[in-house]
């Protein structure tokens, strides 16, 4: 069986595999959803742990960033509840 690229620019966002960018982490609320420890500017006890904290799409290699990020966000919530 052959292989096949498509790089077309009409597939619909529910399409797509990899939805990265949709809550940008940043230094202020007017640029962005969530601080650099991706807790949320204005909700002190919301976190963002998944691929929605970066700031584009990368073809490869995402879970060696999310899921680190993940950990740290999930260390923090920790220290906080005890």
């Amino acid at each position: 069986m052959g292989r096949r690229l498509y790089l077309g620019n009409d597939i619909p966002i529910g399409g797509t595999a990899h939805q990265e960018g949709t809550e940008r982490f940043g230094t202020g609320p007017t640029s962005s959803a969530t601080a650099l420890n991706c807790n949320a500017h204005e909700l002190d006890n919301l976190c963002t742990a998944d691929a929605s904290f970066l700031t584009s799409i990368r073809a490869v290699g995402q879970p060696r960033t999310i899921i680190p990020n993940a950990l740290l966000v999930a260390e923090r919530i920790n220290e906080r509840a005890t």
